[in-house]
């Protein structure tokens, strides 16, 4: 479980992404049960009628099996997607309030309470490898949160999970810590943007998702984060980054600019502005500045070097930053 917020959050991101997949394809199961009824059910406990008779109660003791969708696998899943809804990153915290509101059937227990319990790797075993691995990373994070790390694990030879983060979304996940940092905003992720409508006003096709969306600064400004290499400028981007882009900047009023990792050294070193021309403007000569609608162009951004552990942006590129987004 990583101590670095941006590696959390998209750990947190892996854990409910597969706690989604596992809802959708919950099904009860049959538990061993033991209660005093009153008709008899299952198999009567001969201790229980000792009891019964001694006391002279009514109720009758029975071991029985019962269908219920409240297991200890379940149980342990729902305490740490509490976990996960407790942090700020909207997106986690709407994902795990979604989740935690299909799993009502779910007893709630603290994490000390579902940890003292386990399953033994023959148990596991048993258990779809969806489902598995969903429950050993709600472990995890509930060990993290107890503060006792990672447990002694009883399956696979050591390992507990595996867990693939994809470059590009942790990138994105950079790339609105350091909006964050240089602002003092939260950037919206994945904002619904809609760009075609019918004749009553209705949107008319899936909305476009652009990665990044600062809409507190004096203009609203937009980023998308890519995960590759950076081109000499907005002009040199490939025509489907350029069009995209191009098309964010108008529908939402927007600066729009293309963000991508470079070493810290040259962090914002190459930083040069374009301008989109306004609605109506002549198609071809030169416009004069009232012309001149939104700003685009391509960002540098520092990427960590393998090792580092502090993700933040320097004080130097913090200033550079609040300076392109101010629109200096």
């Amino acid at each position: 479980m990583p101590d670095v917020p941006q590696l959390k959050i998209q750990f947190y991101r892996q854990f409910l992404s597969q706690a989604e997949e596992a809802v959708r394809q919950r099904k009860p199961v049959f538990l061993e049960a033991q209660d005093e009824l009153t008709f008899i059910r299952g198999r009567m406990v001969p201790q229980g009628l000792m009891k019964r008779k001694a006391q002279h109660r009514m109720p009758v003791l029975c071991e029985y099996d019962s269908l219920t969708a409240d297991s200890h696998i379940w149980q342990v899943i729902r305490a740490a997607v509490q976990v996960t809804g407790q942090e700020t990153d909207s997106h986690v915290k709407s994902r795990s309030i979604e989740i935690d509101a299909h799993l009502r059937d779910v007893g709630i227990k603290t994490a000390a309470a579902v940890l003292r319990e386990r399953l033994s790797s023959t148990e596991l075993a048993r258990v779809a490898v969806s489902l598995r691995n969903t429950y050993l990373l709600a472990r995890s994070i509930l060990a993290r949160q107890l503060g006792i790390g990672f447990e002694s694990p009883v399956y696979s030879g050591g390992v507990i999970a595996n867990i693939k983060i994809v470059s590009s979304d942790l990138w994105e996940r950079l790339v609105a810590g350091y909006l964050e940092e240089a602002t003092g905003l939260m950037p919206d992720e994945q904002l619904e943007t809609h760009l075609y409508y019918d004749e009553a006003g209705q949107s008319a096709a899936h909305p476009k998702r652009p990665d990044l969306v600062l809409m507190g600064s004096q203009r609203p400004v937009v980023i998308d984060a890519k995960y590759k290499a950076k081109p000499l400028g907005i002009a040199k981007a490939s025509s489907s980054d350029q069009y995209q882009l191009t098309t964010y900047a108008y529908r939402l009023a927007a600066d729009a600019f293309l963000a991508y990792p470079c070493p810290a050294e040259q962090a914002l070193a190459d930083y040069k502005v374009s301008y989109l021309a306004q609605l109506g403007s002549p198609p071809s000569g030169k416009l004069d500045n009232g012309h001149l609608a939104y700003r685009i162009g391509v960002l540098s951004l520092p990427f960590p070097s393998p090792g580092a552990a502090d993700f933040s942006l320097a004080e130097v590129y913090r200033e550079r930053s609040r300076e392109i987004f101010r629109g200096s």
